[in-house]
């Protein structure tokens, strides 16, 4: 990471994280079983989307963590201190929804996780 915030190049590299995140929620086998009891029953119970959300959470900190370093190292303060920078820069407006996909990476963009049953359904096609 450069030492100097470059939106674009900051932007760039935090979007290939997200999408790596996405793929990697959706192939894992926790999730692949909560997407199963969903296509079965056709919705997930409180317990399950629980579940989902803690999972998914896992994988993206742990997938942050790989990149850029445990909570207390440098390189992971200086990547928090750019996406923080990074996200005054974007604003409310950057939310607009260019596709179903987008959407979830855009919640891992901008620091939330994606509604379990949206996500697995969208995968689903």
């Amino acid at each position: 990471m450069n030492k100097v915030f470059n939106s674009e190049e900051f932007e760039k590299e935090w979007r290939a994280l997200a999408q790596k995140i996405c793929a990697d929620v959706l192939a894992h086998p926790q999730i692949q079983e909560l997407k199963a009891q969903l296509d079965t029953n056709g919705f997930l119970n409180l317990e399950q989307k629980s579940e989902f959300i803690t999972a998914a959470d896992k994988i993206k900190y742990d997938l942050i963590f790989e990149q850029y370093g445990s909570l207390d190292s440098d390189t992971y303060k200086q990547f928090r201190s750019f996406w923080q920078e990074w996200l005054k820069s974007k604003g409310v407006a950057s939310m607009k929804v260019q596709s179903n996909t987008q959407s979830n990476v855009d919640h891992f963009l901008y620091g939330s996780t994606p509604d379990p049953e949206k996500f697995l359904k969208e995968f689903n096609s």
